[in-house]
């Protein structure tokens, strides 16, 4: 979800995927798969922004954080873990 703010002044969460295109009219034009649109004060670049920030939290939440004995327990037997500071 991205802050959008209408022409009113008004805040809205909006979900990012749904934007189908952006237009410049000169407003900033979203218009998203289901037909709807919304005219925000927001510039291009600054959804563009909010999009690339969403989707990059959302990847970086989804990484799972392993201990070297998770690692090397999933590991087959003989094959060593190599972690920073370690030259084995």
């Amino acid at each position: 979800m991205i802050k959008i703010t209408d022409v009113s002044g008004k805040e809205k969460y909006l979900n990012c995927d749904l934007i189908e295109k952006i237009e410049v009219i000169p407003d900033t034009l979203l218009v998203l798969f289901n037909g709807k649109s919304f005219i925000v004060k927001e510039t291009p670049d600054e959804i563009i922004d909010r999009i690339t920030d969403f989707k990059r939290r959302c990847a970086a939440s989804s990484l799972p954080i392993c201990t070297k004995n998770e690692v090397s327990a999933a590991l087959p037997d003989g094959i060593p873990v190599k972690t920073e500071g370690n030259e084995d």
